[in-house]
């Protein structure tokens, strides 16, 4: 294996990775603040709702990476480019949305940006692996 597919598969598992831990970390944000506030807390609709923005793209780019390298199939960078593209869309709808920073924290935006960021970089390494063809 390459060094290039090496890149490319850990910039799939790097993606999966960060979209597990913004997850994780928004599901911490919303529960915290409504208790305080004395709401109770939608669990399984805050893990639905997350998982479909942030952890389905990175599964897919990590999926697509896996395909594209290990099964040697080009279906697998189609995986990894529409993962990338719902990265860009989720984090551009985030970025100009009308509301205010979530919970005034600056953290959770550079997790978001790295994001996309990780998931555009396994993007262009499995176009640069798949010339190498």
């Amino acid at each position: 294996m390459s060094v290039l597919r090496k890149i490319e598969l850990s910039g799939g598992i790097l993606t999966a990775v960060i979209g597990l831990f913004i997850v994780l970390t928004y599901i911490r944000l919303d529960q915290r603040s409504l208790e305080s506030l004395g709401r109770e807390f939608p669990v399984y609709r805050a893990i639905f709702v997350y998982s479909l923005l942030y952890l389905f793209p990175g599964l897919l780019v990590l999926l697509g990476s896996y395909i594209h390298l290990m099964k040697k199939h080009r279906g697998g960078q189609i995986f990894v480019v529409v993962g990338s593209l719902m990265n860009i869309i989720v984090f551009l709808l985030s970025f100009f949305s009308p509301f205010p920073v979530p919970y005034g924290s600056m953290s959770p935006f550079w997790l978001e940006f790295s994001f996309p960021v990780f998931a555009i970089l396994t993007s262009v390494i499995s176009v640069f692996v798949q010339r190498q063809r």
